[in-house]
């Protein structure tokens, strides 16, 4: 990816962050980036594609963030503060952080429903790749990693869309941190 590439990704995730993504234009993209229209098109078709690489991209930077940490983290309840912090709360935050923020990912499912997937389903590979020690003890209650790694996800992606506070999400994760240790004990 180029930089000016990452340029206009940045400028649409603040963007599409601060008015939404109806409301922001292919010229405001162009203006925040501090680069042409033209540029804009000459390397993205149109306001659907920008977002739908914008939602790609930020998820590769939430990925590698947490595989950096995770590199760096050896007990199972470590790993998963970082995948719950990654995925889940820092998630949550970007969501809050402007007004419109939450409405990115509400946009997305509309827009770049096949992207969010991959998204979800990337964040699963991460989630099992961590989970994948202790395959034996989740079989001995029915469970493959993938089906477990499976629930974690989509729990907390439930968590950080419905949650009532950051205290609120880091209870309901605490819970979902003790469910996965009991499990895997």
């Amino acid at each position: 990816m180029t930089e000016t590439e990452k340029q206009i990704l940045d400028a649409t995730i603040w963007l599409v962050g601060v008015y939404g993504m109806r409301k922001t234009s292919v010229g405001d993209i162009a203006e925040r980036a501090a680069i042409s229209r033209q540029t804009v098109y000459n390397l993205f078709a149109s306001k659907d594609e920008i977002y739908r690489a914008a939602i790609k991209y930020l998820g590769e930077q939430w990925r590698r963030k947490a595989l950096a940490r995770l590199a760096n983290s050896e007990s199972l309840p470590d790993k998963l503060d970082v995948i719950f912090d990654v995925f889940t709360i820092d998630a949550f935050k970007f969501s809050r952080s402007k007004p419109d923020a939450h409405d990115m990912f509400t946009d997305a499912h509309k827009v770049s429903g096949d992207v969010m997937q991959k998204f979800f389903r990337a964040n699963r590979d991460v989630i099992a790749g961590v989970l994948s020690p202790y395959g034996p003890k989740l079989k001995n209650h029915g469970l493959s990693v993938e089906q477990f790694a499976d629930q974690i996800e989509t729990a907390c992606r439930g968590y950080k869309r419905d949650a009532r506070s950051i205290k609120h999400l880091k209870e309901l994760l605490a819970t979902q941190k003790q469910i996965v240790l009991i499990m895997t004990s």
